[in-house]
C-alpha cells in the first residue's frame, strides 16, 4: 500500500530529477563533498521500486474529493471555472483505492475533508518518515544540502509533474488550508513547528519555506498504531512552551474499577450514541476522584485509545489530530490547575474597582472554543466546579457529578491501600480516618504513597499521627487573602478556664468525632438533610481563650484550622462580600477542615429597618452568610466580643454557644505562673498572688505583660524580676487608658520608675 504509492512518488522524481539536470550547470569537482553528485542521487533512485502502474482517476473521486465548504479559512472552496486539474478531467495519482484501505488515511481524509492534491502533499512529506534517502533526494532538487525535506517549491514542482493545477496546488499550502491549519503539517521554522532545522537572519521566501509532517499524523499513517493494541503511545512535545499531549493505552479489559455502578452505567450509555448525537462530557469532582478510570472505561467501551491533553490551542490541535488519525478519546483534565483553567483562559483584573475578577468570569480564546467546535469524536472535560466552564454553555454537555464514598467505603480504601504497612494504625485508626476525612479514592491512595515514601527515605515509623498529616495535607485550603492557617500547638492542658468551659468544649470536639456515627450510623442523616455541619459560637472579651480553645479543637480532631480574614471578605463593592463568603465556604466543602471566624461582629450584627439601599444590602450580607452556615457541612466556628448585638436568627443555627468568662484571682495565678516557660530566668521576687488578686485582667493580657517583661529583662541582662513586671503592667493599664496609680500597686509602685532613675544616674 504504501509501497505502492512510493513507486508512484519515485517516478516523479526521476522526472523531475531529470529536468532539473537540463537546468542546472554541472558542479565543479573541487566542491565535491558539500554538495550532492548527479551519480549519488542516480544510485538512489535507480530500480529502487518497480515502475509501477499509473491509474487514471476522474476529477470526481468520491473517496478523496469534497465539495466547496462553508468553513472560511480551514476548508478549500474550489473554483469549478479553475479547474482542480490540468484537463480538468483526469490526474496521474497512484491507486486510492489501494491508500484508502488504510483505516487511518481514511478517518484522516474524512475528518479534516481532505482531497487528492493533500494526499499527494502527505505522500511527499512522509517518505522521509520511510526512508532516509529522500531526504539526500530532496536536498539535491531543493539544491541546498541542508535542505533535506520538501519546500513548497519542490512540491509544486512534483505535483505539476502529476498533472495537477498549480493554482489548486499553492491552495492546498496555505496557511489558512487544513494541511497546514490544523498542523498536519508544519513549516519547518514555524514558531509552534515540532522542529527548526535552519534558522537565518533573512526570512525565507513562501516557496523556499520547508514542510515536515507531524509526527502523530506519521505514526497513524505508517501503521504505527493499533487501536486495539495493549501498547503505550510516546507523548508529543509540541513546544517548550505547552504542555506535551499524552497517549494512553486501554489496557484494562475488565470490569470498570473505580467508579461506582452508577458511573459505570452512565459511561455505557454514553458510549453507545451516535457521534453525531454525543455531547461533551464533563465530569465533576473534587482533586482525586476516579475521572481517569471514567475515561479509560469510555475509551474500552468505544474500544479506541484514550488521550489526555492540556485545555491549550497548540495541545488540544494536536488532541483534535490524533483524534482524527486513530478515532480517540481526548481527555482534557482542568482540576491540574488552581484556577480549573490554563493558558488561553484568563482572569484578568478589573483595575478601574481595585478588585480581582473570580475565574468564574474567566473566558476562553475564540480560537479555542472554534476547535472545540469542530472535534467529531468524543472529548471529556474534568472539573471541581461546572460553574467554572461558563464558556462551555454554547455547547452541547451531559454531566456527571463525582461524590466522595461513605465512610464504610472510605475505611476498606484506607485498609485496603495500606496493605499490612499500617499496623501501628489499627483498625480503630482506620476508623478515624475514614470518619474525620471524606476524601475520595483517589486522595486516600496518594495519602498512602506519601506515607510509605516517609517510611522508605525518612525512615518515619507509619502510624496515626503521620497518617493524619498525610490526610490533611490531600485537602488543605488555598484562600489567599481570605484565609490562614492557624498552628494548633496547644491541649487540654494549656486550658486555664472554669471546668463547665472546658466541658462544652470537650463536647464540641466529641460532635465533630462522632458525627459519622449519629448522622450515617444512626440514620439522622436521612431525617435531617441539611444542617449536618458542627456550628458552635464563643462568646467573650478579647483575650480570654477563644482562639486557643479554637486551635485546642482541631487539634484534638485531627484537622487544620482555618481563621478567615473579615479585612479580605468584607468589600464595599456590592456582592463582593458575597462572593467572597462563598469561595470560603466552597473551598472549605470538601477540606476536611475547621473554619474560624474570629472577630465576627462586622458579619454576625442584627439586620436593621430597611431605610435606604445600604441598610438592604447589609441584610442580605447577614442573610446570606447564615444560608451558607445552615448549608455547610463542616465545623464552624464564631468569635465574638459583644454575642448581644448578634442577630437572633443565629441561635437556631448555633449548637454550641461557649462563654468565656474574665478569669478569677485564682485562675489568674495560674495564667500567671503558666506563661513562664521552664528555663526562663525567673527571679524569686516574683509575687504572682499580688499580681492576680490586683489587676483583673484577661489570659491575652497577661501573655503581653509577661512578653514585655521578658524583652525587658533580656535588654538589661538580668533575671525576669518583679520590676520587670510592675512596669510591664503599668505600661498594658496606659494601653488600656487607664492611668496607674498608687492604689493599683500599692507598695510595688516605686518600681514603675526604676529603670529610668537607673538610666538618669
Amino acid at each position: 500500500m504504501i509501497s505502492d504509492a512510493l513507486r508512484w512518488l519515485d517516478g516523479l522524481l526521476r522526472e523531475e530529477i531529470t529536468v532539473f539536470r537540463q537546468q542546472q550547470a554541472a558542479p565543479i569537482e573541487e566542491f565535491q563533498g558539500i554538495y550532492i553528485s548527479s551519480n549519488h542521487v542516480d544510485r538512489l533512485v535507480a530500480d529502487q521500486y518497480p515502475e509501477s502502474e499509473l491509474v487514471s482517476v476522474p476529477a470526481t473521486t468520491a473517496a478523496f474529493q469534497v465539495n466547496a465548504s462553508t468553513d472560511k479559512g480551514l476548508r478549500r472552496d474550489i473554483d469549478p471555472q479553475v479547474g482542480m486539474y490540468a484537463d480538468a478531467d483526469t490526474c496521474r495519482v497512484p491507486s486510492l483505492e489501494k491508500i484508502g484501505a488504510s483505516g487511518n488515511w481514511k478517518n484522516l481524509v474524512e475528518s479534516f475533508k481532505l482531497d487528492t492534491v493533500d494526499l499527494i502533499i502527505l505522500l511527499i512529506t512522509l517518505a522521509i518518515e520511510v526512508d532516509s534517502r529522500y531526504e539526500t533526494i530532496y536536498a539535491y532538487l531543493n539544491n541546498d544540502i541542508s535542505k533535506k525535506y520538501p519546500t513548497r517549491n519542490l512540491i509544486l514542482r512534483l505535483l505539476s509533474r502529476a498533472g495537477l493545477s498549480p493554482l489548486a496546488a499553492r491552495r492546498s499550502l496555505g496557511v489558512g488550508y487544513p494541511l497546514i491549519a490544523r498542523r498536519i503539517v508544519h513549516l519547518v521554522n514555524d514558531e509552534f513547528g515540532v522542529s527548526s532545522l535552519k534558522q537565518t537572519s533573512m526570512p525565507q521566501s513562501w516557496l523556499s519555506n520547508g514542510l515536515r509532517l507531524n509526527p502523530v499524523v506519521a505514526h497513524g499513517l505508517l501503521g504505527a498504531h493499533d487501536s486495539g493494541a495493549q501498547l503505550a503511545f510516546p507523548c508529543f512535545e509540541m513546544s517548550t512552551d505547552f504542555v506535551s499531549v499524552g497517549v494512553h493505552s486501554v489496557c484494562d479489559r475488565g470490569s470498570d474499577v473505580g467508579i461506582t455502578p452508577h458511573i459505570s452505567e452512565s459511561i455505557k450509555r454514553f458510549a453507545q450514541l451516535e457521534g453525531v448525537d454525543r455531547p461533551l462530557l464533563v465530569l465533576e469532582g473534587c482533586y482525586g476522584s476516579a475521572f481517569a478510570f471514567a475515561a479509560s472505561s469510555l475509551a474500552r467501551h468505544l474500544n479506541v485509545p484514550l488521550l489526555s491533553c492540556a485545555l491549550e490551542y497548540e495541545s488540544l490541535t494536536s488532541a483534535i489530530l490524533h483524534q482524527a488519525v486513530y478515532g480517540s478519546v481526548i481527555y482534557i483534565d482542568t482540576t491540574v490547575y488552581d484556577s480549573g483553567l490554563r493558558g488561553n483562559v484568563t482572569a484578568a483584573n478589573d483595575s478601574s474597582q481595585g478588585r480581582s475578577v473570580s475565574a468564574s468570569d474567566s473566558h476562553v480564546d475564540a480560537k479555542l472554543l472554534h476547535l472545540l467546535r469542530s472535534v467529531a469524536g468524543p472529548v471529556v472535560i474534568t472539573t471541581e466546579d461546572s460553574r467554572r466552564l461558563r464558556w462551555l454553555s454554547d455547547f452541547r454537555t451531559s454531566t456527571l457529578k463525582f461524590v466522595a464514598p461513605p465512610a464504610a467505603e472510605r475505611q476498606e480504601i484506607w485498609r485496603r491501600s495500606l496493605n499490612g504497612s499500617g499496623e501501628r494504625i489499627g483498625l480503630n485508626g482506620i476508623s478515624r480516618l475514614a470518619d474525620r476525612f471524606v476524601l475520595t479514592e483517589g486522595q486516600i491512595q496518594h495519602a498512602v504513597r506519601r506515607l510509605k515514601d516517609d517510611n522508605l527515605v525518612f525512615d518515619k515509623e507509619i502510624d496515626e499521627s503521620l497518617a493524619f498529616e498525610s490526610a490533611r495535607n490531600e485537602t488543605r485550603l488555598a484562600l489567599g487573602s481570605l484565609a490562614r492557617k492557624v498552628d494548633t500547638p496547644y491541649t487540654y492542658e494549656d486550658l486555664i478556664l472554669p471546668h463547665i468551659t472546658k466541658q462544652q468544649i470537650s463536647e464540641i470536639s466529641s460532635a465533630i468525632n462522632l458525627k459519622n456515627t449519629v448522622y450515617s450510623e444512626w440514620n439522622f442523616g436521612k431525617r435531617f438533610h441539611q444542617g449536618q455541619g458542627i456550628k458552635a459560637l464563643f462568646s467573650g472579651a478579647s483575650g480570654t481563650g477563644k482562639t486557643m480553645a479554637a486551635s485546642v479543637i482541631a487539634k484534638e480532631v485531627g484537622l487544620d484550622l482555618y481563621a478567615v480574614d473579615l479585612s479580605g471578605i468584607v468589600s464595599k463593592y456590592i456582592g463582593e462580600t458575597e462572593k467572597n463568603l462563598d469561595r470560603v465556604f466552597a473551598a472549605a466543602e470538601n477540606s476536611n477542615a475547621v473554619l474560624f471566624f474570629d472577630e465576627c461582629d462586622a458579619l454576625l450584627g442584627k439586620r436593621s429597618e430597611v431605610k435606604d439601599a445600604h441598610d438592604r444590602y447589609a441584610n442580605i450580607e447577614v442573610a446570606y452568610l447564615l444560608q451558607k452556615m445552615e448549608l455547610h457541612a463542616g465545623a464552624v466556628i464564631l468569635a465574638t466580643n459583644f454575642s448581644k448585638n448578634m442577630d437572633q436568627a443565629f441561635a437556631r443555627r448555633i449548637q454550641f454557644v461557649v462563654e468565656f468568662p474574665v478569669p478569677t484571682a485564682a485562675y489568674r495565678e495560674r495564667l500567671w505562673r503558666g506563661m513562664f516557660p521552664k528555663g526562663a530566668p525567673l527571679s524569686e521576687d516574683v509575687d504572682f498572688v499580688f499580681l492576680s488578686e490586683q489587676f483583673a485582667i484577661a489570659g491575652g493580657d497577661i501573655r503581653n505583660v509577661t512578653l514585655d517583661a521578658a524583652f525587658l529583662a533580656a535588654n538589661e541582662g538580668d533575671q525576669i524580676c518583679m520590676s520587670h513586671l510592675i512596669r510591664s503592667m503599668a505600661r498594658q493599664l496606659v494601653k488600656q487608658g487607664r492611668a496607674p496609680s498608687v492604689n493599683d500597686f500599692k507598695h510595688y509602685f516605686p518600681l514603675i520608675n526604676t529603670r529610668a532613675s537607673v538610666v538618669t544616674d
